[in-house]
């Protein structure tokens, strides 16, 4: 069999040589980088290599596609129809992209990493294939099969869900080793110390499920660790990664993913543009800002009111639809116009006795400084100012608007016994 290969990248790198090595006739490779295909046809015994899709062989049996994604729709229409069968190699490109332009058409998707300065055992990887027509996927399948042992039939749909977990399995992880990397070498270590344990974390997967495995702060619900941890990332990024894992790892679990003691907590006050509310706001036609407010927001605030919390607002706004708003669903501390929010907390403070580390306090810019600075847990949504985020004590993986009090009054209250109690089932 005749095998033209177009592309010249890392698949390509190693499966060309895998298919020679299977007794298949690679004759020729085309790549818009000359370097790469005449690289990779030096690879190859008599594989001529070509830049110009005019002088791409057209009398080969197979025609194997192993380029980008966003290079290969246009590709295919730039060569000429034959009968021979097409395929690409793309985890989340559809089989029917070939459709209109080859007779025969199909995929043959290796489920393994490959980069060009490392060999890697073809055999060894798992191959998923999929074909115009009941004849096409069984010669696909002989073709696969001189390749790995592992070969099985997927439909596209179902391809490009694997393809997403193939992303968090192995790019997120890589991506992870990298970031672990510049922790230590920041240090003065070498990025090496961390292969015993990148090596036994892979290595557990093959004997326990990855949730029996998962070990680390996050899991164990560590608040103290995590906090500290959190102290020490001074790149806003790694730590909003930080958060956005550990707040996923508690929520598989089921805890709090907030690094803050939340027994402590009876009291939540709020800011409202950029927190209950979006960040951007709609205008009247007579000036005044028209908002929106998250309903579970509200369902929360009235059930914790219910079960004994302090509620508060702190807004610089001054609508009286704020107010409305808020005292309807019980609220009972709702201060606007507030020109400097840290007296009108004081002011809470002193009206409820409360201390400043039984209170929580969302804010998302700089008016908001001082509370944060003051309270016992100071919260920010994904949208907050940068110097926000630097002090606060959770930022929320949420955006201003879509349900931060729902969140933090949801986990409170889950670790203090009093979600889904009997208040919970109404209004």
């Amino acid at each position: 069999m005749k095998v033209v290969f177009i592309g010249s990248g890392n698949v390509a790198v190693h499966l060309a040589p895998a298919m020679q090595k299977a007794g298949f006739s690679v004759e020729q490779v085309y790549s818009r980088s000359a370097e790469g295909a005449r690289t990779l046809a030096g690879r190859l015994d008599g594989a001529a290599w070509t830049t110009e899709t005019d002088a791409i062989l057209r009398d080969a049996d197979l025609y194997v596609f192993a380029v980008k994604d966003d290079v290969l729709p246009d590709l295919i229409t730039r060569i000429p129809a034959n009968h021979a069968l097409w395929i690409h190699t793309a985890g989340g490109l559809p089989m029917d992209i070939f459709k209109g332009h080859a007779e025969r058409y199909g995929v043959l998707y290796p489920l393994q990493t490959f980069s060009k300065n490392r060999e890697t055992d073809f055999g060894q990887a798992p191959c998923f294939i999929e074909a115009c027509s009941p004849e096409e996927e069984a010669g696909l399948r002989a073709i696969a099969g001189r390749l790995s042992g592992r070969v099985q039939t997927l439909s596209s749909e179902k391809r490009k869900h694997l393809h997403l977990a193939a992303v968090f399995a192995c790019n997120f992880s890589n991506h992870m080793y990298a970031l672990a990397g510049k922790i230590v070498t920041g240090q003065g270590l070498p990025a090496e110390v961390l292969l015993p344990l990148i090596d036994e974390t892979a290595a557990k997967i093959h004997a326990l499920p990855p949730e029996t495995a998962q070990t680390g702060p996050a899991v164990r619900n560590d608040r103290d660790v995590m906090k500290r941890h959190l102290s020490l990332l001074t790149d806003p990024d790694m730590k909003n990664l930080y958060q956005l894992i550990s707040t996923n790892i508690c929520k598989e679990k089921n805890m709090s993913s907030i690094p803050y003691d939340l027994r402590k907590v009876k009291a939540f006050l709020f800011d409202v543009d950029g927190v209950l509310s979006s960040d951007r706001i709609s205008l009247a036609e007579n000036g005044d800002p028209m908002r929106t407010a998250h309903i579970k927001d509200g369902y929360a605030m009235q059930l914790a009111i219910k079960c004994g919390y302090q509620i508060g607002i702190i807004t610089g706004a001054y609508t009286e639809n704020i107010r409305t708003r808020y005292a309807n669903l019980g609220v009972q501390h709702i201060y606007l116009r507030s020109a400097v929010k840290i007296h009108d907390y004081e002011d809470f403070l002193l009206k409820t006795g409360l201390r400043d580390d039984e209170t929580v306090y969302a804010g998302d810019d700089i008016p908001d400084y001082a509370v944060m600075q003051r309270v016992g847990l100071a919260v920010a949504p994904s949208t907050a100012a940068p110097e926000i985020k630097a002090i606060a004590g959770y930022v929320s993986a949420l955006r201003g608007g879509e349900g931060i009090a729902r969140e933090i009054i949801e986990q409170t209250l889950k670790v203090q016994g009093l979600w889904m109690t009997d208040e919970a089932f109404g209004w």
